[in-house]
C-alpha cells in the first residue's frame, strides 16, 4: 500500500471486516447535473461506509452535507441534454454485472481524484 500511515492501517482494519460481493448495475438515475449508475444490492456500500464514518467521526460522509447515504458510480456530470444522450446509449448496455473486492482510497488533487490506496475486502464478515 502506498502511503502507509496510521490512517491508512485503520482504514485497512475497517475495510477488512467486509466480504467481497457481487453487484449488479442495472439502471440510472440522477443527482442535479449528475448520471450514475446505483448499485444492487446498495447496503454492503451504506455499511463500509457507516463503519468508515464511526471510524473516523471528524471525516463524516460526504462531509456531512446529506443524510443520506445514496451509493453509486457516477457516469457523466453535464446539462440535462447531454445526461440524456448518454443515458439512452448506456440503456443498451444494462445489466453490468461485477463482483467487488478492493475498495480504493481517492484524492482529490488539483488535476482531478487520483487512486491513492487499495484495500483488499476479506472474508472475515458477510455483509
Amino acid at each position: 500500500m502506498a502511503g502507509i500511515d496510521a490512517g491508512t492501517l485503520e482504514l485497512a482494519g475497517e475495510l477488512a471486516q467486509f466480504a467481497p460481493f457481487d453487484i449488479v448495475l442495472r439502471s440510472a438515475a440522477r443527482f442535479p447535473g449528475t448520471l450514475y449508475l446505483a448499485p444492487e444490492p446498495a447496503e454492503p456500500f451504506v455499511a463500509m461506509t457507516e463503519a468508515l464514518g464511526r471510524a473516523f467521526p471528524d471525516f463524516p460522509p460526504y462531509g456531512g452535507e446529506f443524510d443520506e447515504i445514496v451509493p453509486h458510480l457516477t457516469i457523466a456530470q453535464g446539462d440535462d441534454s447531454l445526461l440524456d444522450a448518454i443515458e439512452a446509449e448506456l440503456a443498451e448496455e444494462l445489466p453490468l454485472e461485477t463482483r467487488v473486492e478492493r475498495v480504493w482510497l481517492v484524492e482529490n488533487t488539483p488535476t482531478g481524484w487520483s487512486r491513492h490506496t487499495g484495500f483488499a475486502l476479506e472474508r472475515r464478515k458477510s455483509v
